[in-house]
């Protein structure tokens, strides 16, 4: 197993001259990044939710999902595939992740923020979970996706007054 740490937390929107990261995005949720910020569901072909646990949150959780890294599927259809994945065979009430980053270096809405997880045994009744998409053993995201990462990471440390210092492990 290895790790990745994103130290830049950006107080605005990710991107400047050299890399820009795109977030723009049509439509507009009730949760998760706004519309503005990131591929909404709808934008996606996501399925309806059928989660009901609402849990508090109070760090942020990063994993991959272990998808190819490079093939014609577009995100789309490999978010789709993943959502069908996690609700048809694996029988949750939707895609397992709130937020997933894609090899596009977009953000894209799963489950609405204010809901439990279902990613981790251990971490999924408290946290925020986004998910590179994509299979990142030993292939570091790309900088617009760490740039996403980090923007994440600032929103909803700010709407969850989750801590970003060093000091804090949980």
């Amino acid at each position: 197993m290895s790790f990745i740490a994103v130290e830049a937390l950006h107080a605005g929107k990710p991107g400047g001259t050299e890399n820009p990261v795109q977030l723009q995005a049509p439509g507009r949720e009730e949760s998760g990044l706004s519309a503005e910020d990131a591929v909404t569901r709808d934008g996606w072909g996501g399925q309806a939710s059928g989660c009901l646990t609402q849990s508090s949150k109070n760090r942020v959780t990063f994993q991959h999902t272990v998808t190819p890294n490079s093939d014609s599927v577009s995100m789309a259809v490999r978010l789709r595939q993943i959502q069908s994945y996690h609700m048809d065979v694996r029988g949750w009430c939707d895609i397992g992740y709130h937020f997933m980053i894609g090899q596009d270096g977009l953000v894209y809405n799963g489950r609405g923020d204010n809901l439990a997880g279902a990613y981790s045994i251990a971490a999924q009744s408290d946290n925020i979970s986004v998910s590179f998409v994509g299979r990142h053993c030993s292939l570091i995201p790309s900088e617009n996706s760490l740039e996403a990462a980090a923007f994440i990471v600032g929103d909803v440390a700010h709407r969850y007054s989750i801590p970003t210092n060093r000091e804090f492990v949980k």
